[in-house]
């Protein structure tokens, strides 16, 4: 089994320190913002979404979204809705306008990073 890595963003979250609990690869801070690059394993993957959906912000408050990946997947977790689609940004039409319809502006709607490369280099970890 693979595990799915994601993107967390603390400032997502009603409490920040409920994100204690995920394995948290990297860490970086950007603004205001603090971005979590979390590995899930792919057993706990479905109970670990509906905890960070219990957890986040109401949509209807302030509208946020989180995202992980897997293989050619990207899961796309708003607190009321999942949307999981192909690596393809052609798939994204229906997760993007959810986003959009809440707020939440055209540019920040690029689910990046969306691989563990792009994910070692926005985090900025090097392998050796």
């Amino acid at each position: 089994m693979e595990d799915y890595y994601g993107i967390v963003i603390k400032q997502s979250l009603k409490d920040h320190n409920s994100a204690d609990v995920l394995d948290i690869v990297a860490h970086k801070h950007v603004g205001t913002w603090d971005f979590l690059f979390v590995r899930v394993k792919e057993q706990q993957f479905l109970e670990t979404i509906s905890e960070l959906q219990v957890n986040m912000i109401d949509a209807n408050i302030d509208c946020w979204y989180n995202h992980f990946f897997h293989d050619n997947e990207v899961v796309v977790v708003y607190q009321d809705q999942v949307f999981q689609v192909r690596m393809d940004p052609n798939t994204w039409s229906e997760v993007i306008q959810y986003g959009l319809i809440h707020g939440i502006p055209r540019e920040q709607l690029d689910f990046n990073p969306r691989t563990i490369q792009d994910s070692y280099i926005f985090f900025g970890i090097h392998l050796n």
